[in-house]
């Protein structure tokens, strides 16, 4: 089989719209925002695009509107060189939303989003678009679909792919069919997964790794926690801590767990084994910063090299 050097995200697609605001309004209070910036969002986009930040190809499998915003996401996917032969407009349907209100000094904005065509992601849609999957190296699923969906999206891959990886994101991971975990090559939780699986409100790393343990016995064959600072892999074989682990800041701050995961899926594509992709992948999620809206801002290559290179925390494990 011919290995497909593209990776393939299949996940939802939304227009982010981003609004600047001096204060959160109350009922019926009307608050003038002071920008609007509208982004391409979503996270299989985000993780795509970053994939070819940072060197890679990539390709998307996922349903927009037919509608201005799906229209404009296409054509900006496309100009950024995603192959966006997958990406569909859904008949009648509009494109999914995300709204993030931010306002001065808050830690985290805040977030509403309406799934729109992403709703209509069914896996007859997955089964149309099956020759997507044929040869891929490296196909990456994302949890914002319907769960049959994501079942019939990672069991394609597995058939169409069968010598490929496949890599989850699998929140919010209490959607998830019982039967996926023994599918995937490593699942990516966040800290709201961790809560869930542990039923704690504010986890510790003592309940991250107590979740990583459950989800290795639900079949994951490897499992990968980004957090604030480093990382915690967990295998069959080893728990590995990468760095300073903090869970209890907001996993996904800046959109830096999409670069996260397009940065693990090139260093795995290029044959690393999982702990140096990881290093990789955290040394790229550390260089990201929020640029204006709902976008993070990607590193360039030469300074994960030069980073990579000095630093001393990723020269040997914790």
């Amino acid at each position: 089989m011919a290995e497909n050097d593209q990776i393939l995200f299949v996940g939802n697609i939304d227009m982010g719209i981003s609004l600047e605001i001096e204060k959160i309004p109350g009922r019926w209070e009307a608050q003038r925002a002071t920008e609007a910036v509208y982004t391409t969002d979503g996270r299989a986009s985000r993780q795509a695009v970053a994939a070819i930040g940072l060197g890679g190809r990539a390709a998307i499998l996922g349903r927009v509107g037919d509608d201005d915003f799906g229209r404009r996401i296409l054509s900006d996917l496309t100009a950024q060189g995603v192959d966006t032969a997958g990406l569909s407009p859904v008949p009648g349907s509009p494109t999914g939303l995300v709204l993030l209100c931010r306002t001065p000094g808050d830690a985290a904005p805040h977030i509403i989003s309406s799934p729109g065509a992403n709703a209509q992601f069914g896996p007859d849609y997955v089964r149309q678009n099956s020759g997507l999957f044929a040869g891929r190296a490296m196909t990456v699923v994302v949890n914002q679909m319907p769960p049959e969906t994501v079942l019939a999206a990672v069991q394609t891959a597995r058939r169409q792919a069968p010598g490929g990886t496949v890599i989850l994101d699998p929140s919010p991971i209490e959607s998830l069919p019982a039967e996926l975990l023994a599918q995937v090559d490593v699942v990516l939780p966040d800290e709201w997964d961790i809560a869930h699986l542990t039923g704690c409100g504010t986890p510790t790393m003592g309940h991250a790794r107590l979740a990583l343990s459950r989800l290795l016995e639900q079949g994951a064959r490897a499992v990968v926690l980004k957090c604030e600072g480093g990382a915690l892999i967990a295998t069959a074989n080893e728990f590995i801590t990468l760095g300073e682990c903090d869970i209890s800041e907001a996993v996904d701050k800046n959109g830096d767990k999409d670069i996260f995961i397009a940065a693990l899926c090139m260093a795995l594509s290029q044959r690393q084994a999982l702990y140096p992709a990881v290093v990789y992948a955290r040394a790229a999620a550390m260089f990201s910063r929020a640029a204006r809206g709902i976008s993070a801002r990607l590193p360039t290559q030469r300074q994960l090299q030069n980073y990579l290179k000095k630093n001393p925390l990723f020269k040997s494990r914790g």
